[in-house]
């Protein structure tokens, strides 16, 4: 971890490590760093299993984010350059409540970066959007906040006070921005649902749809792809 008269490593590119749930954000940041600059990017994705946001229950986000993340893995290598991908399995369906998800994130992430051999002038990338609200405003007192509580626990398990830059687009995305920044397929790939429902098809197999009326779905439900637009708009109809 040690720098060399304060001068970045010569030997090889900045790195970038996202950490990737599926989500429309996540995605979203995966494919802006993709598409720009020329880190060596690092795409890391927690299968976590967790609680109903009741309580009551085990959810089965785990899964069906997993499975959005396959795919759009494949849409996304035919598209954008190479990147190192990663996963872990975390479960804490056993804890009574919801865990904290993003802290959650920011301790594998430190983990994570270790492992690959981060130095403090890499960089770890958390996906965040404008329609989150103030906690998430990079002029609020609560990101600041919160910014604080994730430096924290990426210095507690480096066990020093140098560690990647905690990265956030400025300005944040809404994600009506994120979605129209997105191929349609790999947006309508994305998994955006805390709690979805498990179903057979006529086959035997196992998929998942959106429970529609999570925080997650109600947001999702405010967004439509620019290419959905075009394609109903009059215009486009003539």
């Amino acid at each position: 971890m040690k720098r060399a008269n304060g001068q970045a490593p010569k030997w090889r590119r900045t790195r970038s490590l996202v950490m990737w749930s599926g989500g429309l954000d996540s995605t979203y940041a995966l494919v802006r760093v993709l598409e720009s600059g020329d880190d060596e990017v690092f795409a890391h994705h927690v299968r976590l299993t967790t609680r109903s946001d009741d309580g009551r229950r085990p959810s089965a986000r785990g899964d069906y984010e997993a499975r959005a993340v396959e795919s759009i893995r494949a849409l996304l290598a035919d598209r954008y350059r190479p990147f190192e991908y990663g996963e872990s399995r975390l479960d804490l369906a056993a804890l009574p409540m919801p865990a904290l998800e993003t802290t959650v994130a920011a301790f594998v992430a430190a983990q994570v970066a270790l492992g690959h051999g981060f130095t403090p002038f890499d960089r770890i990338m958390l996906g965040a959007s404008r329609d989150d609200g103030r906690a998430w405003q990079p002029d609020s007192v609560a990101f600041a906040f919160r910014r604080t509580v994730l430096l924290r626990v990426l210095r507690a398990v480096w066990e020093s006070e140098e560690v990647p830059f905690l990265y956030f687009f400025n300005p944040r995305p809404t994600r009506q921005e994120e979605a129209d920044a997105l191929p349609l397929d790999v947006y309508a790939a994305t998994a955006s649902c805390r709690d979805p429902d498990p179903f057979e098809t006529g086959l035997g197999e196992l998929r998942y749809r959106p429970c529609g009326v999570c925080r997650q779905c109600s947001a999702r439900g405010q967004v439509v792809h620019r290419a959905l637009v075009s394609a109903e708009s009059p215009t486009a109809s003539e």
